[in-house]
């Protein structure tokens, strides 16, 4: 692994858990809910029948009406989980936004240098893979610095060129002043897990030393 992923792996592994904490545990419940509340009317359907039994002496009407009550609390259950994790998911959305924005400050600080006037530049020459034509180093650039000066239009040429080029077909990347679009370039790198933010970083990074 390249050195500089190595110092910075807590804090990228630590950024991303924060970031898609609840989407993850979202995307794995969701998907239980509508079959867990199906199986729920079912067992409530097979108990309503077996307990108009009146010669029901071995109770049976009774066990399955005890499996449907199971089955309702187990969905609801789920139903309260997805609507909780929602709700934290909105509530937390400004510091997902922030957390976006620190994300790829790191990414961008292990890509560039400062020349002699003091401004950041591109270390080595782009390679990275491509999104819209648009090479990663110059997402990750670009997204960084309308993060960082999102109350305004973007002005930097490159970061200008970004955003336009993405928004062509993108309306999400419309740039406005006074929005943040440090989560839409994070959703775009795909980077919801360490293992695709160190393979991307991986094909970016210079050589140590450079």
């Amino acid at each position: 692994m390249h050195k500089y992923l190595e110092r910075t792996q807590f804090a990228t592994k630590t950024l991303i858990d924060a970031i898609f904490q609840e989407e993850r545990e979202l995307a794995r419940l969701t998907p239980r809910v509508a079959p867990a509340q199906r199986y729920a009317k079912t067992l409530d359907r097979a108990a309503a029948f077996a307990l108009r039994d009146i010669d029901d002496d071995e109770g049976i009407g009774q066990l399955k009406a005890v499996e449907a009550w199971d089955a309702r609390v187990e969905a609801n259950s789920l139903v309260e989980s997805v609507e909780e994790l929602t709700r934290a998911r909105a509530d937390k959305e400004q510091a997902i936004i922030a957390l976006c924005g620190a994300l790829l400050q790191v990414a961008k600080n292990g890509i560039t240098v400062l020349d002699a006037e003091g401004n950041g530049v591109i270390v080595s020459p782009l390679k990275g893979r491509q999104i819209d034509g648009l090479h990663l180093e110059e997402i990750v650039w670009g997204g960084r610095n309308q993060s960082m000066h999102y109350q305004e239009l973007p002005k930097h040429k490159l970061t200008k060129r970004v955003c336009d080029t993405l928004a062509a077909t993108r309306p999400q990347f419309k740039a406005a002043a006074g929005k943040d679009l440090s989560r839409e370039f994070i959703s775009l790198l795909g980077w919801t897990d360490i293992e695709k933010y160190t393979e991307d970083m991986e094909s970016i990074l210079p050589p140590v030393g450079v």
